[in-house]
Formats: C-alpha cells, structure tokens, sequence
C-alpha cells in the first residue's frame, strides 16, 4: 500500500530516461543507500556523480538567492526612489488631490 501511494507521487520513467532521485519511491520504501551506494542503477553511477557533492550545491544554491536577493534589493530601491520622487513632487506643486 505504501509502495503504490508512493508511485503516484513520483514521475514515470521509461526504459530510454529512467527517473532517478534521491527522495524517490524506490529510496523510501528500501530505505538509506549505503555509502557510495544506489540501487537499481547498476554498478557505474555513484551519488556523486548523479547528483554532486553537498557543498558544492549549497554554494550553487547559495550563489543563486544571493543573486535574487540582490535583484529585489534593486527593485525595491527603485519603488522606493520613485516614491520618494512623486511625494517630493505632489508636495512641492501642492497636491491634485488637495485644498
């Protein structure tokens, strides 16, 4: 039961492009790999080279949010200057809205 629940979760795979994760069905009904390990893949693929090495994707991760973060620092730089700018001007001409 808890295999097949599994199976409708995870992406179907054929023979051309198996689909390999390391949180997939397989993994989770048979549990942690042994070290250097995968089932079911035969004996060339090692974690490291399906899916590299922890650090350099936390570093890979880390490289891209800074990079978001530092787009929406920009643009809320940007709304800020141009709110700043239309108060300073609806003040200085006095304000369409206003007596």
């Amino acid at each position: 039961e808890k295999l097949k629940a599994l199976k409708q979760t995870q992406p179907s795979a054929n023979s051309s492009n198996p689909v390999v994760a390391k949180d997939d069905a397989f993994s989770k009904v048979f549990r942690e790999e042994k070290s250097g390990r995968i089932r079911g893949v035969g004996t060339g693929p090692t974690p490291v080279t399906l899916w590299g090495r922890k650090n350099e994707m936390l570093k890979s991760e880390n490289k891209t949010l800074h990079q978001r973060i530092k787009v929406l620092e920009e643009k809320f730089a940007k709304l800020e200057n141009k709110e700043l700018e239309e108060l300073s001007a609806d003040f200085a001409g006095g304000s369409p809205n206003g007596n």
